[in-house]
């Protein structure tokens, strides 16, 4: 895959810093407190630049930036020809522990995403903002593997497709209640059951 262009690391780096002003605040004076504005004040952007990378408040908690790495690991699958239920197999078992491994090498990092979905779970506009951001993602889903896979049904696609995005939300979710580490180890579970899935997918 290609790198990221100048530009592209510049606003990945400018969400990351937006990002990170926006969780201090909302720490320190909760979410409802803090506005739009004061995250903007407090990462030196304006309030437009806010909406313009995020969308909305809830974002700034819920974006991810390695949810387009995802996606791009699907989509490259195969390379340029269209993939068979058994090449999805084994970029799903293949790629995702790789992936995982390197999300949550950095403790700092396992850290940013407990404290991201702790407002998932206490505050109601993050967990529908969520819901939302789910049902979208499993949509892409479904665009991906329908444009990629072969000879596979459009029932099977969709299956396939929540499957995964509620299964990995389902062990996040594991984890923040439970005191079971670490996350990679649940992950993987997780990944290695949602792999089995492809296999019934064909029909």
């Amino acid at each position: 895959m290609a790198g990221p262009s100048a530009w592209e690391r510049r606003k990945l780096q400018a969400m990351r810093d937006i990002q990170t002003a926006a969780l201090a605040l909302f720490d320190e004076h909760g979410y409802t407190a803090v506005t739009v504005e004061r995250v903007a004040g407090a990462a030196a952007v304006s309030a437009s630049s806010i909406y313009r990378y995020f969308g909305t408040k809830e974002m700034l908690v819920l974006w991810d930036e390695y949810d387009p790495q995802i996606f791009e690991v699907v989509r490259m699958a195969g390379g340029e020809r269209r993939i068979t239920v058994g090449d999805l197999y084994d970029t799903v078992v293949t790629a995702a522990p790789l992936l995982i491994g390197e999300i949550f090498a950095d403790p700092a990092e396992v850290e940013r995403i407990r404290r991201r979905m702790s407002y998932v779970v206490s505050e109601p506009d993050v967990r529908m903002g969520q819901l939302r951001l789910l049902v979208d993602i499993e949509q892409q889903v479904c665009d991906i593997l329908r444009d990629r896979l072969e000879d596979v049904g459009e029932l099977q696609v969709k299956i396939f497709a929540a499957q995964s995005v509620w299964g990995v939300h389902a062990a996040i979710r594991h984890w923040i209640a439970s005191d079971e580490q670490p996350i990679q180890d649940i992950l993987n579970r997780a990944v290695s059951q949602i792999a089995e899935g492809v296999r019934a997918i064909r029909g």
